[in-house]
This record gives C-alpha cells, structure tokens and sequence, in this order.
C-alpha cells in the first residue's frame, strides 16, 4: 500500500471519502471522490477545480507527498519545467553527426520554457560542458520563478 503525505488538519477533508491511486508518466497520485466527481487530492487542497488552467506542482516530485509545504500553484510551464526535472539527469541531450561537412560535429539540444535551443560543437566535452552551465542558468532561473509564485 502506498503512503499519502498530508497534514494533520487536511485530515479531516478526505476522512471517510473514496480515494484510489493513478499513475500518470513516472508518478503516482491519488483521488478523492468528492461531490460527485473525482479530482485529485492535491488540486482539492489548493482549491483548483478541474477547469482551471493553473497546475500543482509538487516540489520533492512526490505526487503522494500532499503537505502543503510541497505543494505549489504554478502554470504548466512552468510544472512541465520543474527543479525535479532539471535536475533528472537527462537535461538535454548531445548527438554526433560525423558525416556533416567531414566536420565531425556534435550538437547539444535542450528546452528552455518551451523553446527548443540546439548548438554545433567540435569536440564532445565542449557539448558537455555547454549543457552543464545551461542546466545551472535554468536551475537558477527556476528558483526565482519559484520566490515570485510564492509571493503572490
């Protein structure tokens, strides 16, 4: 069975309720039946009903951790954008096209806020290193994406 992460005083929102597990990509969630419908539980905490265009991002990458220190009202981009996935080690990603030109080039790809940037290299390590510092400068901007969703 798996564990829900939730306040003490979110308890008492999904006592006695229905509740079942989904599993959507690599995370697994849970949902209430709640006033005749099913929504997931942490779109019910944070009072977002299913029209709305704004998402729940879950800070640790846990969909079961519902305490609502790890719970963040943020847009798609920025959910789909997330510290967790920055920090997944498959940021961006290096192919090697020897055939082009009799250049041997490498090329780094990667998005950024839903625009895809790609850059030629001659050598490996500089594909390297290139997404290395793009990973730090979206880890950074992110933190701050992160203080300005905090404020409001």
């Amino acid at each position: 069975m798996e564990k829900i992460y939730i306040d003490e005083n979110d308890k008492e929102l999904i006592r006695g309720k229905k509740l079942r597990f989904t599993k959507c990509k690599h995370t697994c969630y849970v949902s209430v039946f709640y006033e005749n419908s099913w929504i997931k539980l942490h779109r019910l905490l944070m009072g977002l009903n299913k029209e709305s265009p704004l998402v729940v991002h879950h800070r640790d990458g846990n969909g079961l951790n519902n305490k609502r220190e790890n719970l963040l009202i943020c847009t798609r981009m920025f959910n789909n954008q997330s510290l967790n996935k920055v920090n997944d080690i498959k940021f961006g990603y290096i192919n090697y096209y020897p055939e082009r030109n009799l250049k041997k080039e490498w090329v780094a790809y990667y998005t950024s806020f839903g625009k895809k940037y790609k850059k030629r290299f001659f050598t490996y390590q500089e594909c390297f290193k290139y997404l290395q510092r793009q990973k730090e400068i979206e880890l950074q901007k992110l933190k701050e994406w992160e203080k300005v969703f905090n404020e409001v």
